[in-house]
């Protein structure tokens, strides 16, 4: 295929006394653009790709951190070289997903579980509340109580910014981050903002950060789920044990997820939900703690960190066999089709009725809304 190029223009820029002649040879961006592949179009508008010129942008705010996140990377592969979860560490750590192959992919998607290797709001709050414990544990001790909760509350947050910023600022990350600072600001202010205030909020940051943002999917997915959540647990979940809230929890991400994830990816996964009913809690309480820890502990004793990351690494090696042997199930994948455009309009309306902070009457009513989907999916398998 070839590409069409516009005919050469002179431009000429004037520079006080002296002019400045640029020749340049412009074209569109061009790409396959159908059902069956990503678009190149969006995938160049996603990723800030200028509409003039064929090259990406880079910010200055990326060029004064990616310096650091590359030497850190750096640190972390020469620690990890030698054990066997080398590639998941660093994804699960600062978001490096560059070393992960095919197979860990695949296992991934069968099993429901790329999203934990997404630097979202798990990682950007575990983060901050490390930071929140350790800070007003030392500045309480130097100065008053109520100073240093405003500080501890304000530096904790600067230290989970400059995280996100090490993890690459993905937009899950840029969700996360705005909706912590609204967060913070409430405990700040002593002032109480609605839950789907603070989602707006964080929404309109993203989109004003960039505005090519909503055309990526992991916006969608990653606003969506927060909805999610939101909508279930506003004022429904407070009296229920927490097993069962978190039963209900993964069953709302799963049946919420549905119309999006089957129109963007052409397959479910089924047994996602109940992987991640054992996952989560693993990478959220036991992984994740530890593998923050280990940044401090790199950059202050070489001798200690090498401990630590095998003893890390036992456990994700451990974590890793489990989503190995899940993925290894027959008829894991549902295919669900992509160009009914009805079907899940219907199933977006069923979702939303169903998740809504105040739901409507008649929910099994909405259920059944999910039965044309469901059956389409019958007919494909």
């Amino acid at each position: 295929m070839s590409h069409k190029w516009f005919s050469s223009r002179v431009w000429w820029v004037r520079l006080g006394l002296a002019t400045l002649v640029i020749l340049l040879s412009l074209r569109p961006i061009f790409s396959l653009h159908n059902g069956s592949v990503t678009s190149g179009h969006l995938f160049g508008l996603a990723k800030s790709l200028d509409q003039k010129f064929t090259g990406y942008q880079e910010t200055v705010w990326r060029e004064a951190i990616n310096p650091v996140r590359y030497q850190l990377t750096l640190r972390l592969r020469s620690n990890l070289r030698h054990l066997s979860s080398q590639t998941l560490l660093p994804a699960l750590l600062v978001g490096d997903r560059q070393y992960l192959t095919y197979e860990n992919w695949q296992v991934l998607a069968k099993t429901g579980t790329s999203h934990l290797i997404a630097i979202s709001g798990l990682h950007v709050g575990m983060v901050w509340w490390l930071a929140n414990v350790v800070l007003s544990t030392v500045l309480v001790r130097v100065i008053r109580p109520e100073r240093a909760r405003f500080w501890s509350l304000l530096l904790a947050w600067m230290v989970a910014a400059f995280y996100s910023l090490l993890a690459g600022f993905s937009v899950p990350t840029q969700r996360a981050l705005f909706m912590l600072w609204v967060m913070v600001f409430c405990l700040l202010a002593r002032r109480i903002v609605p839950p789907f205030d603070g989602w707006l909020i964080a929404m309109v940051g993203v989109v004003m950060l960039d505005a090519s943002a909503p055309s990526s999917v992991s916006f969608w997915l990653s606003f969506l789920a927060v909805a999610i959540l939101i909508g279930l647990s506003w004022g429904r979940l407070s009296l229920e044990r927490p097993y069962r809230v978190w039963i209900r929890m993964q069953c709302a991400l799963a049946l919420g997820l549905l119309p999006c994830i089957g129109s963007t990816f052409g397959a479910v996964s089924w047994i996602a939900p109940f992987v991640n009913l054992l996952a989560v809690p693993i990478v959220t309480m036991v992984v994740l703690p530890l593998l923050l820890l280990s940044i401090p502990i790199m950059l202050i004793d070489g001798a200690i960190i090498t401990f630590w990351f095998w003893g890390v690494s036992l456990i994700v090696d451990w974590y890793w066999q489990m989503l190995v042997y899940f993925a290894s199930w027959s008829w894991i994948m549902i295919p669900l089709p992509r160009d009914v455009i009805g079907i899940y309009a219907v199933s977006l309306l069923a979702s939303i009725a169903l998740f809504l902070p105040r739901p409507l009457p008649g929910r099994s009513v909405w259920l059944l809304l999910f039965l044309p989907l469901i059956f389409t999916a019958i007919g494909l398998d």
